[in-house]
């Protein structure tokens, strides 16, 4: 039996629990009655809780495996993702054995989470190099070179 199936049928019986307590509320022959259905359903709450919060923990181990999974479906035999791609063209060829040596951008440990990090630099230099040349501040343009 599934746990939606289980759920279902808990449901159905704090239904029929509630309709009984309500139907017989007034009666006093039935006041002990009630009283143990109430002690029932409150269980059948309880449980219907428990499956729920039981639920979410499992839903939540699944997605954290999932993600798991498609790390390591992306990562490459070398440990580098295969978003890697995503490095702009420029520094692709400078990039060995997780380290990237550019003449404009260097990073040592160069992983996945440097990617966005190492195009804006590798990009902002660019346009500041044009600058330089532009008004001919060869100094900057020489500076902007030093990682």
């Amino acid at each position: 039996m599934t746990e939606e199936q289980i759920t279902s049928i808990i449901e159905q019986e704090i239904a029929v629990l509630i309709a009984d307590i309500d139907r017989h509320k007034g009666c006093g022959v039935f006041v002990d009655y009630c009283q143990r259905w109430q002690v029932q359903l409150d269980g059948f709450v309880k449980l219907r809780d428990k499956i729920a919060a039981e639920q979410q923990r499992l839903t939540k181990a699944q997605n954290m495996v999932n993600n798991a999974d498609i790390c390591l479906m992306e990562t490459s035999p070398m440990g580098m993702s295969n978003s890697m791609s995503m490095l702009h063209a420029d520094l692709q060829a400078h990039l060995h054995a997780g380290v990237l040596r550019h003449p404009l951008v260097i990073v040592d440990d160069f992983g996945e989470r440097f990617v966005s990090l190492a195009n804006r630099k590798y990009l902002n230099k660019r346009e500041e190099l044009e600058r330089a040349e532009q008004a001919g501040d060869w100094k900057k343009y020489i500076w902007l070179h030093v990682p």
